[in-house]
């Protein structure tokens, strides 16, 4: 058992918890670098009131790493929404929950707090789903789109509850019936050290991919990120832009696409011009 104290949160005790938290916890760099933003918010707070008087702590380095994960289109989305789950009416839950969760950005630990009194119709009709989130302590609006709404009323807007490690295991059950089984690779980490892992699209699906698919989805029609980090309930886009997933070749694909259609503005211009 190793004593802590204000003396002791130096460079040494960092070493020796990031060592902890790869080695035996086997965490990667982004949740260490979450519990040192945590640790050195006490420390600060320590140190206002004149409880700490040791400085070292200043020295800890947050790390914060960009990784490859999974994200589902809206055409995987369609295809999820299609599958026939008429006898399978706990998988057709998990379904309708994370295909709302995908179309509005609603965390899995916020989606039971969302009813009708969260529904709200602003001007030229759009819809918004206004709603309070425990995890980050703070009022959110999304986007409350035709299908979303249909879900909510087909649970009478209130969806059943469901334990995190079924929903899970659900999600990944359901990817398989529906066929995403292209082996993928993504990013992942072990003892704090990279590695690439790969296995089938569907065993990569999690509550979280409905909340990168949203984001990522929103990103790759051209939305402000200032908008969707709104509708996410982020702050910092450093933090939002880990959500966004796409391809170097998607990268380049939007590219030519904005660069054909301002061509096609230039072209129409000069035309007039001329005319």
């Amino acid at each position: 058992m190793v004593k802590i104290d204000w003396d002791t949160l130096d460079m040494k005790f960092y070493k020796d918890y990031q060592a902890f938290q790869y080695s035996v916890l086997e965490n990667n760099p982004n949740l260490f670098g979450r519990r040192i933003t945590d640790i050195k918010a006490i420390i600060n707070d320590a140190t206002k009131v004149g409880i700490n008087k040791y400085m070292d702590y200043k020295k800890f380095v947050i790390i914060r790493t960009k990784t490859k994960k999974i994200y589902l289109t809206d055409d995987d989305l369609a295809i999820l929404d299609e599958l026939s789950l008429t006898h399978k009416k706990k998988l057709e839950r998990v379904r309708d929950i994370f295909i709302f969760s995908c179309l509005t950005g609603v965390r899995f630990s916020d989606y039971l707090s969302i009813n009708k009194q969260c529904i709200e119709t602003l001007k030229e009709g759009t819809k918004i789903i206004r709603y309070y989130s425990k995890k980050v302590d703070k009022e959110i609006v999304t986007v409350c789109r035709d299908k979303a709404l249909l879900l909510l009323k087909k649970y009478n807007f209130q969806f059943p509850k469901i334990s995190s490690q079924n929903y899970n295991l659900y999600l990944k059950e359901l990817g398989q019936l529906v066929g995403f089984t292209d082996y993928l690779t993504v990013d992942g980490y072990k003892k704090g050290l990279p590695i690439s892992i790969t296995k089938p699209k569907y065993k990569f699906i999690a509550s979280h991919t409905a909340r990168r698919s949203f984001a990522t989805n929103l990103y790759k029609k051209g939305i402000s990120i200032t908008h969707i980090m709104k509708a996410t309930g982020h702050i910092k886009e450093t933090d939002f832009l880990n959500y966004v997933q796409h391809t170097s070749e998607e990268s380049m694909i939007a590219i030519n696409r904005a660069l054909k259609s301002s061509e096609r503005i230039i072209a129409f211009n000069h035309n007039k011009m001329a005319s």
